[in-house]
């Protein structure tokens, strides 16, 4: 693919400049500088010549028919159809004038629509190398401030251990402070304990932090409030309970925020590893690589031989208009020489 951009690029950067600089107006050339113009007399033939500065030009025909006057034509018309920003995206009509800003800003408009074509087919290669070698120190490593495996692991160690501490320290409350029925002089542990037991909290890992099952009368993280919720009792205002409950309102809001934290620790931390090591990049990579890349390969590959076709075209129609503008000039010289030579033997003849 990028064959294609090396070569079509500063063909298309040449032809641009060709035609910017290039002098010439249907096909006459100003370093052709006309002699003395005659009145051109009746002649048998065709000729065809405009010049700078009239209104009227010689149509090709035979001379002794009245000229006509020039009609306006846009040049390259369809060739120039373009999108033009500055008018809506309308296309633009007013044809090759390197004089009209909706010219340029249409051809600018054509430009930055390959480029950005040619910058995304770009990515998808440097994505796709990016995935396939993760070890390798890359461009895309300035941008994405990714970590090595090492560190990565130690972040999902750390969040499990923060997880199954937390979930212990709830387990020790209910154990040792609710589930327990302390005498009224044990303050501040007493606050009238009464019903069923409340479940322990299931803990998701072992001391060496490896998954771990729930057992039999254990409340799962992910429904834990709802089930502790119906042993919360009324409370009066020195904090004891007054209905049946083991668990005051300030008791179950402060296990509620550990088993929110405990939630958020186990369900995201595998996910912020992921993007800690850029496991999570690389999946997204390796997607649009897949699914998205394929057909961007196939239609900028048009596009470039589209381009390229397009561009040996006019080169080739601009070689052969000079030639034939020239042609027609060298041509259109003949015939007045002829004339004047003709004119000058009949007034040698006349005066002899």
């Amino acid at each position: 693919m990028s064959s294609y951009g090396s070569t079509v690029l500063p063909f298309l950067l040449v032809l641009l400049t060709f035609l910017t600089t290039l002098p010439f107006s249907h096909g006459d050339s100003h370093h052709f500088q006309p002699g003395p113009q005659t009145s051109p007399r009746p002649s048998p033939g065709w000729e065809s010549e405009k010049f700078w500065g009239t209104t009227s030009s010689y149509v090709e025909g035979p001379i002794t028919q009245p000229v006509e006057e020039y009609s306006s034509v846009v040049l390259a018309a369809e060739r120039t159809r373009r999108k033009d920003p500055l008018d809506g995206f309308k296309r633009y009509t007013g044809g090759w004038n390197i004089s009209e800003h909706h010219y340029w800003a249409s051809l600018l408009f054509d430009i930055w629509h390959y480029v950005h074509t040619s910058v995304a087919a770009d990515t998808c290669v440097a994505m796709n190398e990016w995935v396939v070698n993760p070890t390798a120190h890359t461009a895309l490593d300035e941008i994405l401030p990714c970590v090595d495996k090492a560190t990565a692991q130690e972040t999902s160690l750390k969040s499990k251990e923060v997880t199954s501490q937390l979930v212990d320290v709830i387990n020790e409350v209910i154990t040792n402070v609710s589930n327990i029925n302390f005498a009224p002089n044990f303050v501040p542990l007493y606050f009238n304990q009464s019903g069923p037991l409340v479940p322990l909290l299931c803990n998701p890992f072992f001391h060496d932090l490896t998954d771990r099952p729930c057992t039999a009368g254990e409340v799962d993280l992910n429904n834990a409030t709802q089930v502790w919720a119906n042993y919360v009792c009324q409370v009066s205002a020195s904090g004891i309970c007054t209905t049946t409950g083991r668990l005051t309102p300030t008791f179950y809001d402060q296990m509620s925020s550990g088993v929110s934290m405990s939630i958020a620790l186990n369900s995201y931390g595998p996910f912020l590893v992921e993007l800690e090591d850029c496991t999570f990049v690389r999946e997204s990579f390796n997607d649009i690589y897949s699914e998205h890349c394929p057909a961007l390969r196939r239609y900028t590959k048009w596009i470039y031989i589209g381009l390229a076709m397009v561009s040996t075209a006019v080169m080739l129609s601009l070689v052969f208009w000079v030639i034939y503008g020239r042609e027609r000039r060298h041509r259109l010289y003949g015939t007045q020489s002829t004339a004047d030579d003709q004119s000058s033997h009949h007034e040698e003849v006349e005066k002899d």
